[in-house]
């Protein structure tokens, strides 16, 4: 059960403010929290297996391997401008008061 006490040392610690008409906001919801995770110690789940996935089956993943591309030559035939393996593109954006 948390008290006044701990409630302001836990908001000491969490570097926050919580004013007197707040406490027993704070203080009822904590202590419902506390009793929920006290109620879930309870809980026999012996007989529950491990939960791996809503798919329990293999994805096959392709193996990633580098290897030179084919159509390199005609990417350059057809850009409008190629210079040092990049595409040189206009600029998009203008500085306001230019043209």
């Amino acid at each position: 059960m948390i008290d006044k006490n701990k409630l302001h040392k836990i908001a000491q610690l969490s570097k926050l403010r919580i004013d007197r008409d707040e406490e027993d906001i704070y203080l009822e919801d904590l202590n419902r929290i506390i009793s929920f995770i006290n109620q879930l110690k309870d809980v026999d789940n012996k007989e529950v297996t491990d939960f791996n996935g809503v798919n329990h089956f293999y994805i096959k993943l392709r193996d990633d391997r580098s290897k030179q591309f084919q159509f390199t030559d005609l990417i350059h035939k057809k850009a409008p401008t190629f210079k040092n393996n990049y595409f040189v593109v206009s600029g998009g954006v203008k500085k306001k008061g230019t043209s």
